[in-house]
């Protein structure tokens, strides 16, 4: 082994492949060495190969560092003892647990040979833990993981000589029926002994869409492909659950696509919802020449939250997912009914899929019965998606059963918090609300008739109208009736002020013309019988925007952090799953904002949302 020419393989060579194929060389060659010394370290076999992925982590995230490359040995044990040192500190002292490396027979031995074997590992494990630490190390390094002299003396950075000296007293103190037991019992559980170190390096690799490296233990290794970890997840789970899986048009798609190709070809079986996902039409074409029943049965996506219709069949993941091909393949077969082609034609404008859109229309989608198909549109502020509909027929003030129509999906859309890419710089507001704006603008000039009122002037963004208008506001703290209110979590809360409003809709110069005017920073919206109610600006300023600029403004205006809401549990359910056990909560703007910095929208803008956390800290009570 030349480890200064694997290094500067690893860290030099010109294709990604080259380095990444380097890396893998150097952790067979160091995948024993790691563990040795965390078994040494943490006497837990379990722990020993734990640190041992994590080093390998580090050191593959480090190597560009690393000046010198003769001297990874010495560097790599030095990232495999902090990480031993970390979880010494993080679990306080251990008890040997060398039991737990003899525990892989596959024979279940009688009771009298059981409690033989355990009395030996006893022994062993107790004559192990009773060296001095220096001599342990290069007693597990070359007499049980199996490295020369040179190598250990290389790894622990010691002379040639004190390997030796080192390595005589540990056969003193062992003696040598003990050593080759200790050799025998700790062999068997070392990551060279079978594939399992490699599976766990392989399921970090897809979790890192790791392509060359999945690619090359897939196919040196293609049963890993088809195994599970400990919590009973395979290679493909894991890669189908990154919320990046089954995206279009991007470079991370690109690559997640590879992975999940490099998977299913060494036999990894993905599911008709997953093989739509991942643009795979051989798998979808062999489930559905098996069971032609599958085309109009309900499948299970990944990233089913992405879904527009329900139930979902294959043809609706594949318009949703704008997966062309596979969707032209099952329109050819399925003899699909004309609301089963609507559906699927509201999944494509859902999230602007513009050819299947062209195709579903091609194959007998009406656009004037799919009365969803804008709406689908405006939920997702397609501004695109629109522009294609409209001049086919889509009806701008169409509603659906739930007396939705575009111009309500639009105003309450969540997308509204959105980081739309390529969307026009705009310090002063998120680019999914510029969407928002833009769309309802669209409606407008498609003929939808928008009231001129001070909660539309906020909604669609003009301060200048809303000035206008405010002439004629006898209150401004009082109560506003909202008409646009719909069945869902992400509705503005109805009876709020016209700063509410401004708070919710992000509308910073809105909310100060309002405050110039007298409105209430702290005004609150009645509560109903059963107590509910009580949410200040700052409350809206937080529930459905993640911009910190209104937050900060109305912190200077004065507003109170200490206040309480009360908040319904079937809306508390809504907003963050069925299965969120809320019944029903009182929360202050800190507390809330808490509860939601990982949920639904909020996830689209971490930094942001992180952000209003700290000011509501900075400025307000803790709790």
């Amino acid at each position: 082994m030349d480890i200064r020419a694997l290094v500067k393989s690893a860290t030099a060579s010109e294709t990604a492949d080259e380095r990444l194929a380097a890396f893998g060389q150097i952790v067979v060659e160091f995948q024993d060495m790691a563990y040795g010394l965390a078994y040494g370290a943490l006497r837990d076999s379990h722990a020993a190969e734990d640190v041992a992925q994590e080093a390998f982590i580090e050191a593959w995230r480090s190597l560009p560092a690393l000046r010198e490359p003769k001297a990874f040995p010495g560097w790599f044990r030095r990232i495999v003892l902090k990480y031993c040192d970390r979880l010494t500190r993080r679990r306080g002292p251990t008890v040997a647990m060398l039991s737990d490396a003899a525990d892989v027979a596959a024979a279940e031995p009688n009771p009298h040979e059981e409690a033989e074997a355990q009395e030996v590992r006893s022994g062993v494990a107790d004559a192990l833990a009773a060296l001095p630490k220096h001599e342990r190390e290069v007693a597990m390094l070359h007499h049980i993981a199996g490295y020369t002299h040179v190598e250990v003396g290389d790894f622990l950075e010691i002379p040639l000589g004190t390997v030796k000296s080192r390595l005589r007293a540990a056969r003193g103190r062992l003696h040598g029926r003990m050593l080759h037991m200790a050799r025998e019992d700790i062999a068997g559980s070392r990551p060279s002994r079978d594939d399992a170190f490699l599976r766990n390096v392989l399921f970090h690799a897809v979790r890192d869409v790791d392509v060359v490296k999945v690619e090359q233990i897939a196919e040196e290794h293609p049963r890993l492909a088809v195994e599970s970890d400990g919590d009973g997840k395979t290679a493909l789970t894991t890669l189908t659950q990154d919320p990046k899986f089954g995206e279009w048009r991007s470079e991370a798609w690109d690559k997640r696509r590879r992975v999940y190709q490099a998977l299913v070809s060494a036999g990894a079986g993905p599911g008709l919802g997953t093989a739509i996902e991942g643009d795979d039409l051989g798998s979808v074409r062999r489930y559905i020449e098996a069971n032609r029943d599958l085309l109009y049965r309900p499948v299970r996506a990944a990233q089913s939250r992405l879904q527009w219709s329900q139930p979902q069949t294959p043809l609706t993941v594949a318009a949703n997912r704008g997966r062309t091909e596979i969707m032209e393949y099952l329109l050819g077969v399925g003899g699909y009914s004309q609301d089963q082609k609507d559906a699927a034609l509201a999944d494509a404008a859902f999230q602007t899929q513009t050819e299947a859109m062209d195709s579903l229309l091609r194959h007998g989608a009406d656009i004037t019965s799919a009365r969803e198909v804008l709406i689908a549109g405006a939920t997702n502020l397609s501004i695109a998606g629109a522009e294609t509909l409209l001049p086919l027929g889509a009806d701008p003030n169409g509603e659906d059963d739930y007396g939705r129509t575009p111009l309500a999906a639009a105003i309450c859309s969540n997308c509204r918090s959105f980081p739309y890419e390529g969307a026009d710089d705009d310090p002063d507001r998120t680019s999914g609300r510029l969407n928002q704006i833009a769309f309802i603008q669209t409606l407008s000039q498609a003929g939808v008739d928008i009231a001129e009122t001070p909660v539309m002037a906020i909604v669609r963004g003009r301060p200048d109208v809303l000035a206008d208008l405010l002439d004629g506001v006898a209150d401004v703290n009082a109560p506003v009736p909202f008409e646009w209110i719909v069945d869902s979590p992400n509705a503005p809360v109805d009876g709020g002020s016209l700063l509410h409003f401004a708070a919710e809709f992000d509308e910073v110069d809105c909310a100060k013309l309002l405050i110039e005017r007298g409105a209430d920073v702290n005004a609150t919206i009645s509560r109903d019988g059963d107590g509910i109610g009580g949410t200040t600006p700052v409350f809206n300023a937080v529930a459905h925007n993640c911009h910190r600029p209104m937050l900060a403004y109305l912190i200077e205006c004065g507003a109170d952090l200490s206040v309480s809401a009360t908040f319904d549990g079937g809306r508390l359910r809504a907003a963050f799953g069925q299965d969120a056990g809320f019944e029903r909560r009182d929360l202050t703007p800190l507390s809330y904002c808490e509860l939601t910095r990982d949920k639904a929208w909020h996830s689209w803008a971490p930094g942001e949302k992180a952000g209003q956390i700290a000011l509501l800290r900075e400025h307000g009570p803790t709790e």
